[in-house]
């Protein structure tokens, strides 16, 4: 994959997709760093275009280390948005539970922090909808 978006963001691969769409792994060729890039399905509505609007904005405004910081929304060339944010080098939490055995401590720890980096995100405005 070669395309850029906004002439500054390089797609590099596909890292999964969702409800309003996918998310990329990219290049930033203004400062040589790798970001995600979420872009909406082609075609998405006026409604998912919003909803990524408001994400923006509510992410933008939050600060905590269990959620990605977001960079910039953008338009592609032909005015679908997308939304450039920090890249997290990770497992997803079912393949850090398989991986080795944990103690109840362990997972209790994740998971707090994981709540609450979504109770910081919901009282910034950020639903997740998928």
């Amino acid at each position: 994959m070669s395309e850029r978006l906004a002439g500054r963001y390089q797609l590099l691969q596909l890292l999964g997709r969702g409800g309003m769409g996918e998310v990329w792994l990219a290049r930033d060729l203004a400062n040589g760093t790798e970001c995600a890039v979420k872009r909406l399905s082609q075609g998405a509505s006026a409604e998912l275009a919003a909803r990524l609007r408001a994400e923006f904005d509510a992410l933008s405004a939050v600060r905590h280390p269990a959620l990605v910081q977001v960079r910039e929304l953008g338009f592609t060339p032909a005015g679908e948005p997308f939304l450039a944010m920090e890249f997290v080098q990770g497992k997803t939490l079912a393949v850090w539970l398989k991986a080795a055995p944990r103690t109840w401590q362990q997972i209790l720890d994740v998971m707090v922090q994981a709540g609450q980096g979504l109770h910081a995100a919901h009282e910034a405005g950020v639903i997740h909808g998928d």
